[in-house]
């Protein structure tokens, strides 16, 4: 997706999702090894302390929304496109806090829902 180079979903713990926009490809990762949980939790936990008390955040290149039980942190690759992506990112967590379990294949459905609804996308390939 043009504007969107990354697109993260963490719960309140660490990191659920990580899904990679590249030349029309789109790519879900699901599952990640012990150093990238620890480092996903190191995020999560940097993000609120430095960005507590707010629901949206822009820090250089990441922009962000805080559900109640999901985060969405996007990194732009075109800045004119963050305020796109907020909303997107608003949308898609929200629809995510309305399920509010944390089970990874519902979440990534809901997930592909949105891709292919709100941004047209058509292909998504799941890497294990």
């Amino acid at each position: 997706m043009k504007g969107l180079e990354t697109l993260y979903i963490f719960d309140y713990g660490g990191p659920i999702l990580v899904i990679v926009f590249d030349d029309g490809e789109v790519r879900i990762y699901k599952k990640f090894n012990d150093s990238n949980l620890v480092n996903g939790m190191a995020a999560v936990a940097g993000l609120l302390k430095r960005v507590q008390g707010t629901k949206f955040f822009t820090v250089s290149r990441y922009v962000g929304f805080f559900g109640r039980y999901f985060i969405g942190v996007g990194f732009i690759n075109d800045i004119d496109y963050r305020v796109f992506v907020l909303g997107f990112l608003k949308r898609l967590i929200s629809s995510l806090d309305d399920i509010h379990v944390s089970i990874v294949d519902l979440i990534v459905e809901t997930t592909i829902k949105h891709l292919k609804r709100e941004l047209k996308i058509e292909k998504v390939t799941m890497i294990e």
